[in-house]
């Protein structure tokens, strides 16, 4: 059995091929589904419990999860406000010379 670093290898091998666009936003939309389900997880609710709290539909918070969808930063920003957290975005622009 082939042991992959990282899953972009492991998709290549598999004829699915991103491009860096592709892959960022599907890094970005892991880590936004990641952490809701992570909270959720912890305080014991559900997805319509959790979009109640924040405001947004229970179908939003669903595709939030699930990656599919994007989302406005707005909406971003007013879950974590809700929540106590914080939105932190980093654009790499920093060493651009």
């Amino acid at each position: 059995m082939k042991l992959y670093e990282d899953v972009w290898t492991l998709m290549h091998d598999l004829g699915c091929d991103f491009t860096e666009e592709e892959k960022a936003l599907i890094s970005v939309r892991t880590q936004i589904g990641g952490q809701l389900l992570a909270y959720r997880a912890k305080h014991k609710i559900t997805q319509k419990e959790l979009a109640k709290r924040v405001g947004v539909s229970p179908t939003t918070i669903a595709h939030l999860e699930r990656g599919d969808t994007d989302t406005s930063v707005k909406t971003l920003v007013r879950i974590c406000q809700k929540l106590g957290g914080n939105l932190n975005i980093d654009l790499g622009l920093d060493n651009i010379e």
